[in-house]
């Protein structure tokens, strides 16, 4: 289960436009954003979390990503997808601002490679759509 959540992680770290919340845990639990096109998933983490100016980014941002989930639910709940998580705050900005993530919970031992796949295709579905 663990092997599987960090290959999640690899997959959304090598995508564009998604980004880990919890690199260095290495739980089963994966929290993750997506952003849309154009966002450097690489500088945006520090200037949500740490700079007042980026506060109107950040909330299109978590709109974005709550878009996302909903669209990954409607699809999951017709039975076309995979099943994730979310939370309205990930954590809080030096700003007091909420980060809304996206989260994925890898429990079953039966999870493979195919299955990860499956997590990261819808992620990128969705952002296409609610993009």
């Amino acid at each position: 289960m663990v092997e599987m959540a960090q290959l999640l992680r690899e997959h959304l770290e090598g995508r564009e436009g998604t980004t880990v919340l919890n690199r260095d845990n290495f739980g089963t639990v994966t929290l993750f954003r997506a952003y849309p096109p154009g966002v450097d998933t690489f500088a945006i983490k520090r200037q949500e979390l740490e700079d007042p100016a980026f506060r109107d980014t950040l909330l299109a941002h978590n709109e974005f990503n709550r878009n996302i989930f909903g669209y990954v639910h409607s699809e999951a709940m017709a039975g076309r997808g995979v099943v994730i998580s979310s939370t309205d705050c990930y954590r809080r900005t030096a700003y007091g601002e909420p980060i809304h993530a996206l989260k994925s919970y890898i429990m079953s031992p039966f999870v493979d490679e195919a299955d990860v796949e499956a997590v990261v295709h819808k992620i990128m579905e969705a952002r296409e759509k609610v993009g």
